[in-house]
C-alpha cells in the first residue's frame, strides 16, 4: 500500500478510562468533568463573601461581600486569580447577578433594603442606580433578555420585579410567594420564575411565577420541598428545577410541578449551580457555616447521585460555574467573616483545530489556542506520536514539532493540554513523514 503525506483527524474516537467510579467513555468532543480534589485555587481579600457570579465571557468573577458592604471584582485571567477592585454598595449585600450582555451587575443589599446596579462598561465600573423599597432582599436573578431583575425579600416573603430597561431602573411590582423567600431562578425562556422559600420557623415551599401576566402571578399551589430550600437553579433545557437546602437536593419537573427525585446526605447545603450542558450540579456544604466542602452531582444518572466531594475553605455559600465549564467558583463565608473565594479547576477542554503537517523525519503539530486558557490554568500541550513515543511540548505557542520520526511510517499523534487538575480528552491526527516534504 502506498502511503501519502495526508493528515487525518479522528473525530469519532473514544477513550476508555478506568477509575474508582468504574469504566467511563469519554468522547473527544468534551472535557473530563471531575476535577482533582487538589486542583483548588484560593483567592484572598474578600470580606464575608456570599453571592457570586461569573461574567458571560468568563473573564471576571463578581462577589458580594456581606460583612464588607461591598462588591469585589476578580480577574480570572491573572495567575493566580486576584481581586482587582472593590466597590462600595449598600449594607450587607447578599445576592449578585449579571446581565446576559455582561454590562450590568445587580446586587441585593439585605441590610438596607436596596438593590444596586453597577455599570461594568465604565473603567473602573461605577454604581449606576440605587433602588430602594425592598424588605430584606436576598436572592437576585436577571431574565435571559436582561429586561427584568427579580429579587426575593426574605423578611416579607415576597418577590419583587425591577424594570431594567427604563432609566433609571425601578421597582414595578411585588408578589407574595412564601415564608422567608431566599433563592430565585429564571427559566431559559424567561416566562417562569422559581423561588425557594426557606420557611425559617414556618413551613417551607417552592413557588412558580408566571412572568407573562401583568402583574406576574403565582402558578398552581406551592410545592412542598423535602428540606429547607435555599439555593435554586433551572436546568439549561428548562425541564427541571433543582433546589438545595439543609441535607437534601430536590429535582422538580417543570412540566408537572412535582418533585421527581431527591438526593440526600448534604451537610448544610446552601448554594447550587449547574453546568452549561446541564450534566453536573454543584452544591455548597456550609454545615451551619462550619462546613468546608462542595458536592458534585451527576444530573444525568437515575436517580441523581453525588459522585465527588471537593474540599474548599470554611463556610462555602454561593457558587457559580464558568460559562465554558472550565471552573467552579465558591464564595467561602466562613462563619460570616470569611475572606476567600475558591476556584475549582477542571482538566482543560479538548483542544480544537488540531492538525498536522508532514516534514522530513518530522511532524509539525498545530492547534487553535485554547479559549479562556488563563482561567483553565493550562500549563502546556503535549503531542505524542505512536509508534515510538516521540513527542514535543509547547507552553505559550499553538504548535510544536516532533523530530526523529521515520519517513514512510504513518504515526497517530495524541494531543492533550494539561493543568493542575489533569489532562484534556485527547485529540488525534495521523501523519506520514516523507523526504519530499521539507516545509
Amino acid at each position: 500500500m502506498t502511503r501519502t503525506p495526508r493528515t487525518r483527524s479522528f473525530s469519532a474516537f473514544a477513550i476508555v478510562v478506568v477509575s474508582a467510579l468504574g469504566v467511563v467513555l469519554l468522547p473527544n468532543t468534551s472535557a473530563a468533568v471531575t476535577p482533582s480534589t487538589n486542583a483548588v485555587v484560593t483567592v484572598t481579600g474578600l470580606s464575608g463573601p456570599r453571592g457570586i457570579a461569573v461574567s458571560p465571557d468568563g473573564l471576571r468573577v463578581w462577589v458580594a461581600n456581606y460583612s464588607g458592604d461591598s462588591v469585589s471584582e476578580i480577574d480570572t485571567t491573572s495567575n493566580p486569580p486576584a481581586v482587582i477592585r472593590t466597590i462600595t454598595v449598600g449594607t450587607a449585600p447578599a445576592g449578585i447577578a449579571i446581565s446576559p450582555d455582561g454590562m450590568h451587575v445587580w446586587v441585593a443589599n439585605r441590610g438596607d433594603g436596596s438593590v444596586v446596579e453597577i455599570n461594568t462598561a465604565n473603567d473602573p465600573p461605577v454604581t449606576a442606580a440605587f433602588i430602594t423599597g425592598f424588605n430584606g432582599p436576598n436572592g437576585i436573578a436577571v431574565s435571559p433578555d436582561g429586561s427584568r431583575v427579580w429579587v426575593t425579600n426574605q423578611v416579607s416573603g415576597t418577590l419583587s420585579e425591577i424594570d431594567a430597561l427604563i432609566n433609571p431602573p425601578a421597582l414595578v411590582s411585588t408578589i407574595a410567594v412564601g415564608n422567608y423567600s431566599t433563592g430565585v431562578a429564571v427559566s431559559p425562556d424567561g416566562t417562569r420564575v422559581w423561588v425557594a422559600n426557606n420557611g425559617g420557623m414556618l413551613p417551607a415551599s417552592i413557588s412558580q411565577i408566571d412572568t407573562t401576566t401583568t402583574p406576574p402571578s403565582l402558578v398552581g399551589d406551592p410545592i412542598a420541598p423535602s428540606g429547607s430550600p435555599s439555593g435554586i437553579v433551572v436546568s439549561p433545557n428548562g425541564r427541571s428545577v433543582w433546589v438545595a437546602g439543609g441535607s437534601s437536593l430536590s429535582k422538580i419537573s417543570t412540566a408537572t410541578g412535582i418533585i421527581v427525585a431527591d438526593v440526600a446526605g448534604f451537610d448544610g447545603a446552601i448554594g447550587v449551580a449547574i453546568s452549561p450542558d446541564g450534566s453536573r450540579l454543584w452544591v455548597t456544604n456550609g454545615g451551619g457555616n462550619g462546613g468546608n466542602t462542595v458536592s458534585e452531582i451527576d444530573a444525568t444518572s437515575n436517580p441523581p447521585a453525588v459522585i465527588n466531594t471537593v474540599t474548599v475553605r470554611t463556610g462555602p455559600w454561593g457558587i457559580a460555574v464558568s460559562p465554558n465549564n472550565s471552573s467552579v467558583w465558591v464564595a467561602n463565608n466562613g462563619g460570616g467573616y470569611g475572606k476567600t473565594v475558591s476556584q475549582i479547576l477542571f482538566p482543560p477542554q479538548a483542544l480544537k483545530g488540531v492538525n498536522s503537517r508532514s516534514r522530513n523525519t518530522q511532524a509539525r503539530i498545530s492547534w487553535l489556542a485554547p479559549t479562556h486558557s488563563a482561567e483553565s490554568r493550562i500549563s502546556g500541550v503535549v503531542a505524542t506520536a505512536s509508534p515510538g513515543g516521540r513527542h514535543c511540548r509547547a507552553t505559550a505557542a499553538a504548535a510544536c514539532t516532533i523530530t526523529g520520526l521515520t519517513n514512510g511510517v504513518t504515526y497517530v499523534v495524541t494531543v492533550t493540554a494539561k493543568n493542575a487538575a489533569g489532562r484534556s480528552t485527547p485529540k488525534l491526527v495521523s501523519v506520514t513523514p516523507t523526504a519530499h516534504n521539507r516545509g
